[in-house]
């Protein structure tokens, strides 16, 4: 028996990880093969990050609502903000807990809700209110998402599925008022 630990803080700390784990483990060659897969997917997830050059859309990230935490620079989800294009709303790093007062000073074009399973529809449609009153950008314009999905808020082998959903529901979004030909 080998106990192995690793602290899995940030996208990078996970592909590596899976890179060490085919040693580690042992595995036959079909192990192997999702294993690669999987980096295929981190490796494309990253990419698009690097590709990525349009910055002008603001977008705040926040991972609770009572009371709302928002998703700071430099920590692993803010890599859902560049693999789309935008840049991060917060300035600051970590996860600052934030009063909705601190959220219209942010005035972001986009706000997105993440969560690791889906709300209730009375918790959603609560958020959504609270969030639609902040006179924000993104309020004005209805660019206000909740992204449910299980393996979101933990860096993870799976974290490429977790940012599909995010992809596809921050794209749903209604357009946005054009910027300078900026994206939507």
């Amino acid at each position: 028996f080998r106990l192995v630990a690793r602290p899995l803080t940030s996208l990078a700390d996970v592909d590596d990880f899976l890179e060490e784990l085919p040693a580690i483990l042992e595995l036959d060659a079909r192990a192997a093969a999702r294993l690669d897969a999987r980096r295929a997917a981190f490796a494309a997830l990253l990419a698009a990050r690097e590709e990525t050059s349009s910055r002008d859309e603001t977008v705040l990230l926040l991972i609770a609502m009572d009371p709302p935490v928002a998703v700071g620079r430099g920590v692993y989800l803010d890599v859902l903000v560049d693999a789309v294009g935008g840049a991060n709303a917060l300035e600051r790093g970590a996860y600052p807990e934030l009063s909705l007062e601190d959220i219209v000073r942010l005035d972001p074009d986009s706000i997105v809700l993440l969560r690791s399973e889906e709300p209730s529809g009375a918790d959603a449609t609560r958020w959504r209110e609270q969030l639609a009153g902040t006179a924000t950008k993104a309020a004005r314009s209805g660019r206000i998402a909740i992204v449910a999905h299980r393996d979101l808020l933990m860096p993870s082998s799976r974290f490429p599925d977790a940012f599909e959903a995010f992809r596809t529901a921050f794209e749903a979004l209604p357009a946005r008022a054009a910027k300078g030909g900026g994206m939507r």
